[in-house]
């Protein structure tokens, strides 16, 4: 992922002000779960959408390092930002 917490290093593919996505599978296996049942239920069947996207936490490389340099007490690292076609 290029988190290196240890080391107060970070390293992005494109700009560190990009928002990703972090969902872990449980979550996702508990929202495909509630999602089955209420699906099944004639009460709530409808008002289940045919597609969704699930995502857990919103943030950007820059929150990312923020967080870690608050929670551990160190200074702000620089992101050291790729390109993708550069690396292709």
């Amino acid at each position: 992922m290029g988190f290196d917490v240890e080391n107060n290093a970070y390293t992005c593919i494109g700009p560190p002000s990009q928002k990703v996505t972090f969902t872990s599978k449980g979550d996702i296996g508990r929202a495909v779960a509630r999602l089955s049942t209420l699906a099944l239920e004639p009460l709530t069947a409808a008002k289940v959408p045919d597609e969704l996207r699930i995502a857990g936490t919103v943030v950007s490389y820059e929150d990312v390092r923020d967080l870690v340099s608050r929670a551990r007490g160190v200074p702000k690292s620089e992101i050291k930002s790729e390109d993708l076609p550069q690396l292709k």
